[in-house]
């Protein structure tokens, strides 16, 4: 994700990414950050300003593929982190942050972590964020991770097998987040059209995450 691995070159990346989760620590409420947007129109939300550190999924990516940086003491703070912006954000929380004098969305990260839920079908796009949160070794000390991992278990156990009732429509439509970014999962499978090839996709990446947490907790 990130060139080679550990190289010396990702190293203020990696510190820069930790000071963010760690500064979610030093917040108690999230109006103390946010500023009101004067402005009038429907996506005038609360904003940030650039200079105001949170968390964004590209420290998360930061951190979730790279070794170097793990010691019990920082494991500890992202897991403390975590739980604690979960607990300040809103669940229907918008935010932007403000660049000179434009505003941006600050990605997936604005809002609680999406736990995992089998009568919730936007939760097919929130599977690479989750995943990668546990990718930092948390295990289950992060609440979001540890309700997801006993609600998949729970799915699981029925016949062993992730799958949703979707529509041909809602199949095509998830083409559109199959290119690799930091805001989507990756496929194994080429074509949802074919019989059974999204269960697949999605069993797979369930005996993933939970492989992942049972590795790490």
């Amino acid at each position: 994700m990130l060139g080679y691995g550990d190289d010396t070159e990702v190293k203020k990346y990696q510190n820069a990414a930790l000071q963010a989760f760690a500064d979610v620590l030093k917040i108690e409420k999230l109006s103390d950050i946010t500023k009101t947007n004067q402005r009038k129109g429907k996506y005038c939300y609360p904003y940030i300003e650039e200079s105001t550190f949170l968390p964004s999924v590209y420290h998360l990516v930061g951190l979730a593929y790279t070794q170097n940086w793990r010691t019990p003491g920082n494991i500890e703070l992202l897991a403390a982190a975590i739980n604690h912006r979960d607990s300040i954000l809103p669940a229907d929380n918008n935010l932007q942050v403000k660049v000179k004098n434009n505003y941006y969305s600050v990605g997936l990260l604005f809002r609680p972590i999406k736990i995992f839920s089998i009568d919730n079908i936007d939760f097919i796009l929130y599977r690479r964020v989750l995943t990668e949160i546990a990718m930092l070794g948390v295990g289950t000390k992060v609440k979001g991770i540890r309700e997801s991992m006993n609600n998949l278990e729970e799915t699981l156990s029925k016949d062993g097998i992730l799958k949703w009732d979707l529509s041909s429509y809602q199949k095509q439509q998830l083409r559109t987040y199959r290119i690799p970014s930091a805001y989507c999962d990756i496929g194994l499978e080429e074509d949802y059209n074919k019989p059974h090839a999204l269960e697949c996709d999605l069993t797979f990446w369930a005996l993933q995450f939970l492989h992942i947490i049972n590795h790490t907790k």
